[in-house]
């Protein structure tokens, strides 16, 4: 994981979500660290294998996770349950209550597992 590149990135961010993005870059490091970070369209991605798993999009309310559909549909039970805002392939988290590290890990297993092949950084470019 490009440590250094994902610290970079967050210094244009207030000291609050620098702090919340620096803690999960090191909760990703310390529970996936197969996972590859970077920065791709001003956003951090974490890969594996060269396929996405998951990337942020900080705004000034919320963090918002970039998934694609299928995590999205396989999660709509648990978003809507916790009532996190979306909108096309992005769950908002907002930056005022706990991360949900929950969800996240739950995110990430599933796309480890459910792209396993996929040899793309989309599910969609698949083989």
């Amino acid at each position: 994981m490009s440590m250094s590149a994902l610290i970079d990135y967050t210094k244009k961010l207030d000291d609050s979500q620098r702090k919340r993005l620096n803690e999960i870059f090191v909760w990703l490091a310390d529970n996936f660290p197969q996972l590859e970070g970077s920065i791709r369209w001003n956003q951090p991605m974490f890969t594996d294998h060269g396929t996405l798993i998951v990337a942020f999009a900080p705004a000034k309310q919320h963090l918002a996770i970039a998934l694609e559909i299928e995590a999205m549909n396989h999660f709509e039970p648990i978003i809507a349950e916790r009532q996190y805002s979306t909108s096309q392939q992005l769950v908002r988290i907002p930056w005022n209550i706990p991360f949900d590290y929950d969800f996240l890990r739950a995110v990430i297993e599933f796309n480890l597992i459910d792209k396993a092949n996929v040899k793309t950084l989309w599910r969609h470019e698949m083989d």
